[in-house]
């Protein structure tokens, strides 16, 4: 029954419960209600809920699985296999490069130290031939 919008804002206006009211408060109390309920389920209730879509996600996924479970079974094995040898060439590649990489550093290690030599040498060199300059001035 719709309350004409007159008598409704009446209702409201002097604190006098309409009809209209009265079935909003119902209403409420019903959804507060249902809303407890559900929250309140229990934990077997949860599990059996859980149990039954499981089951039922593994019915539908079986039926339309576009191939049979051997042939499944065999391309996951060699997946894995394939994943094992792409790890294996992997991992040589990398201890491949860590080797070069090794050798480059120590070449790189030589080569400053024997160009620290020859600095060194040279400056000894210099030094030299500087007190010998000193020692013939005096």
């Amino acid at each position: 029954m719709v309350l004409p919008l007159g008598e409704w804002l009446r209702g409201v206006l002097h604190e006098r419960p309409t009809k209209h009211y009265l079935l909003e408060s119902n209403e409420e109390q019903l959804k507060t209600k249902i809303k407890h309920e559900v929250s309140c389920m229990s934990a077997k209730n949860y599990w059996l809920a859980f149990g039954i879509g499981v089951s039922a996600g593994a019915a539908i996924a079986l039926l339309y699985a576009p191939q049979t479970g051997s042939k499944t079974r065999r391309q996951l094995r060699k997946g894995v296999e394939g994943a094992g040898d792409y790890l294996e060439d992997a991992g040589d590649y990398l201890k491949a490069q860590a080797e070069h990489f090794a050798n480059e550093a120590q070449k790189a290690v030589k080569r400053s130290r024997e160009q620290v030599e020859t600095a060194v040498d040279k400056a000894g060199d210099a030094v030299s031939s500087a007190v010998k300059s000193v020692q013939s001035l005096v």
